[in-house]
């Protein structure tokens, strides 16, 4: 490692930490937050854990 890694790591691990003090689950927020990336939202504070909202639900039709 180098000081930079170091840096990434901290960021990433403040990111999973905010997380758990709002009561979300950092797995969850961080594979919506990299799924969104593909579409880049205008505004990235709506993805900082205490702004984010998970994503509706997807319902899928009941079977009969």
């Amino acid at each position: 490692g180098n000081q930079k890694s170091g840096q990434r790591t901290m960021i990433l691990l403040s990111l999973a930490q905010s997380c758990v003090l709002n009561g979300i689950n950092p797995l969850e927020y961080f594979a919506d937050v990299l799924m969104r990336m593909n579409d880049p939202p205008t505004d990235l504070a709506e993805l900082l854990p205490g702004n984010w909202k998970p994503p509706p639900e997807e319902k899928t039709p009941p079977t009969s």
